[in-house]
């Protein structure tokens, strides 16, 4: 037994000396670590309009211009886009993450942000009126829905108060023309 404990504290003896001799002499390379923010939009999008979303990415060191990045969007586990900006036909109902991969090509880091979406009818959105009115003595079921007006970087439109600007779009008499089936699968 004594041989066993002894034996036990020379290999532990033995370790600690090798880790003292170690110099530390590493070699670090800094990363510029990305940080993928996506601007605020709605988790409900409608089915057959074009969701756009512009991501901002924030690297960890100011200059950025030597990254050679690619960006890879996905949805429901199929790729979307390959650009840095997307801008996608949403055409499926299946509610799923909506993800974004910037993989840095000079280190192979790839960096991941997402959110969940969910695909609705243009009739159930959260952000739309159905209207019953009457015109020319008859009924007349229409459509409103709106919107935050968007510049072409993604960024909210404000009028000279600071208020989002809202644009709207009417559908009227969407009984009888047919729309309300068309548009509702």
């Amino acid at each position: 037994m004594k041989i066993i404990i002894k034996l036990l504290s020379f290999l532990i003896i033995l370790n600690f000396i090798s880790c003292y001799d170690d110099k530390g002499n590493y070699d670090y390379e800094k990363i510029n670590d990305i940080t993928i923010e996506f601007p605020d939009f709605s988790w409900q999008q409608i089915i057959g309009e074009t969701l756009k979303v512009y991501p901002k990415l924030k690297y960890a060191f100011n200059d950025s211009t030597d990254l050679k990045l690619k960006f890879e969007w996905s949805f429901a586990d199929r790729v979307i886009g390959k650009e840095r900006q997307l801008e996608w036909t949403v055409d499926t109902n299946v509610q799923s993450d909506l993800v974004l991969r910037v993989t840095n090509l000079d280190n192979n880091l790839t960096y991941m942000q997402s959110k969940t979406i969910r695909p609705t009818s243009i009739y159930t959105t959260d952000k739309s009126y159905l209207v019953l009115s009457e015109k020319n003595g008859k009924s007349l079921l229409s459509f409103i829905q709106y919107g935050e007006k968007l510049d072409e970087n993604g960024n909210y439109i404000r009028d000279e108060l600071g208020r989002v600007i809202l644009e709207y779009k009417v559908l009227e008499d969407i009984y009888y023309k047919g729309d309300f089936y068309k548009l509702n699968p």
